[in-house]
């Protein structure tokens, strides 16, 4: 996209540059707040939903053998780590911005 500043006052072409500013720190805000959505739907989902339905239904687990019971833990783990992974990065992003 090549815009044409010719013919414009040096007010008009600050004018324009703030408005670009703006349409991309609320471009970036956006994207961020997407980010924070991510991280949490995966963080009720994916460890907070499991824990909760072994706390209210123990029958759950008691078809699993040791092995299962470790595959749940890991499962539990990865997704507070990808929930971590993607607020913190969402985090770093708003703070540098774009670049």
């Amino acid at each position: 996209m090549t815009e044409n500043f010719q013919g414009l006052t040096s007010a008009q072409i600050d004018a324009a540059e703030l408005l670009r500013k703006n349409r991309n720190n609320e471009v970036l805000k956006y994207t961020v707040a997407a980010y924070d959505r991510l991280s949490t739907a995966i963080f009720i989902t994916g460890f907070l939903g499991p824990i909760f339905g072994s706390v209210l239904n123990p029958a759950l687990l008691s078809n699993y053998a040791g092995i299962g019971k470790a595959l749940i833990v890991c499962g539990l783990l990865q997704a507070l780590m990808i929930s971590c992974g993607l607020h913190l990065y969402g985090k770093n992003k708003l703070r540098d911005g774009w670049q």
